[in-house]
């Protein structure tokens, strides 16, 4: 009897013992999968902003003068007073670069004896020939303009104190002599003539001289 107990009590300590080994191995046997590396996020390049346009000027310049009228060069002294000069120049449009960007302008010369006062138009040639660096921006400059008028004077007259210009259309060129003191001032000297090129009966030209002072945006 205590031999059966004995032979019974073996073999269930032996199957208990051969089932913590299986449980033992399969646990060893169970893998843990390594955490690899975190997925790389890829930048995307962001587009890159467009660069600010400058703002399209449509003024360049504005200018203000006194001149002394009718003053007898190209032809006789006979009108009175002093004319008030001012004139707009634009800035050069992109088709006019085929005759080296001249700016158009538009400018009155107002008479203050209510003699010949004129309205005109053209274009204007030049620029800065000498830059001597006496302060920033500075420079000698020349300016040629070129255009046609019209007028409130007479086209023919016997008045002494009057010209007698042919037409009320007239052809006009103005000549610049100066200095800008910086970017944005500037002063010259200011001849202009208005007349018909002898193209109508009569045609006594008038012709004007001062100074101007110009303001640069």
């Amino acid at each position: 009897m205590t031999s059966a107990i004995r032979l019974w009590t073996g073999a269930l300590v032996a199957a208990a013992a051969s089932l913590l080994w299986s449980a033992g191995g399969a646990s060893a046997q169970q893998v843990v999968p390594a955490a690899g590396p975190a997925p790389v996020q890829t930048a995307q390049a962001q587009p890159a902003a467009p660069a600010p346009q400058p703002p399209v000027k449509i003024v360049d310049e504005v200018k203000i003068g006194a001149l002394a009228h009718d003053v007898g060069f190209l032809g006789h002294h006979r009108e009175s007073g002093a004319d008030i000069n001012l004139e707009l120049l634009f800035a050069s449009p992109d088709i006019l670069r085929y005759i080296w960007h001249p700016r158009p302008h538009f400018g009155a010369d107002i008479n203050s004896d209510g003699k010949t006062s004129n309205y005109y138009a053209g274009l204007t040639w030049g620029g800065t020939f000498y830059e001597p660096h006496w302060s920033r921006g500075d420079g000698f400059f020349a300016l040629l303009s070129v255009g046609g008028s019209v007028n409130d004077g007479k086209i023919s007259t016997t008045d002494p104190t009057r010209k007698s210009l042919g037409s009320h259309v007239l052809f006009k060129e103005g000549l610049d002599l100066g200095y800008k003191l910086n970017d944005v001032v500037s002063i010259a000297a200011y001849i202009d003539h208005i007349s018909n090129a002898n193209l109508a009966n009569r045609n006594e030209g008038i012709t004007n001289v001062g100074a101007r002072v110009g303001y640069k945006f």
